[in-house]
């Protein structure tokens, strides 16, 4: 319970924007967690909880500004994920993985990692899941030069987000839209979703890439002048 605790509490502190504490108490977490109990956990939850926490302790690591050891975070999860066989508990892993791997600049796996979390997503029915992914290689597209492509994908995959109700994280992927559309040179597009973002985060209390909005909006008052 400890260990779920620290999962659960991890997660919202990351949410909310305390990095520093998140990156804390899920390694907490991740240290609670005996890989061998499983199957335990598993049935105790209906998901191991310990398995998100290893994975979610990447992405602190990354923001603090340890890409190696964020990197290296998520490998390992990954790893023992494969070695579980749990789709939810793999698919979580490797969307965490691709999320590193983007942000590290490493767009080509990035890609790789999002078409097997489609096809297993696919398979179980995990529609949030892969809605999450597609953004992501909506990201990926626009980095390796496919950047209308890009764009496209992850306007779609925020619809549909819009659609099922899955409001997590969409703060931090209407970031990366304002990106795209400035690459793009669609300035007033790109502010329009820097406002969405600042709106939703506001609604939400979805603190933890605010940061990365205002970063976004000043790269796009810069170039209108």
């Amino acid at each position: 319970f400890l260990m779920a605790a620290h999962h659960l509490l991890g997660v919202l502190l990351e949410f909310e924007g305390d990095i520093v504490e998140s990156s804390r108490v899920l390694d907490r977490g991740r240290e609670l967690h005996d890989p061998a109990q499983h199957k335990v956990y598993t049935a105790m939850y209906g998901i191991d909880p310990g398995m998100v926490a290893r994975a979610m302790s990447s992405r602190p690591l990354w923001i603090l500004g340890c890409p190696d050891q964020a990197e290296a975070r998520a490998r390992e999860t990954l790893q023992l994920a494969r070695s579980q066989r749990q789709p939810m508990t793999l698919v979580f892993a490797l969307l965490v993985t691709q999320g590193v791997h983007l942000f590290r600049g490493e767009a080509e796996r990035a890609l790789a990692i999002g078409e097997e979390v489609d096809v297993l997503c696919r398979e179980y029915g995990l529609p949030q899941e892969r809605e999450w992914s597609r953004s992501f290689q909506g990201a990926a597209l626009a980095a390796v030069g496919r950047l209308d492509e890009g764009i496209d994908l992850l306007v779609d995959s925020l619809a549909v987000q819009q659609a099922i109700g899955a409001g997590l994280v969409r703060t931090a992927f209407l970031a990366i839209l304002a990106d795209l559309y400035r690459f793009a040179g669609r300035l007033d597009e790109g502010l329009r979703a820097v406002d969405e973002g600042f709106a939703y985060a506001e609604r939400s209390g979805e603190g933890g890439y605010l940061a990365e909005l205002h970063r976004a909006k000043a790269e796009l008052l810069r170039l209108t002048g």
